[in-house]
């Protein structure tokens, strides 16, 4: 697991209740999505080709975090 996919899954215990709630198998926790598999989802949403497979295009991932900067 990534830092960041840490960060997201302590981020959701806190959202729903926090360690009592986790305690208390009371969490719904997604699971936790990589950037490549976003910038991927993003870019099919936009129209935009990128391979289902391999590393993401350095185009791709500059369009996907401008769009997020927005």
């Amino acid at each position: 697991m990534t830092i960041a996919a840490l960060r997201q899954v302590l981020a959701e215990i806190d959202a729903q209740g926090g360690p009592r709630a986790a305690r208390a198998d009371r969490l719904h926790i997604p699971e936790p999505v990589s950037p490549a598999a976003a910038a991927r989802a993003w870019a099919a949403a936009n129209g935009i080709e990128c391979p289902p497979a391999g590393p993401v295009p350095h185009r791709v991932l500059k369009a996907w975090r401008t769009a997020l900067m927005q």
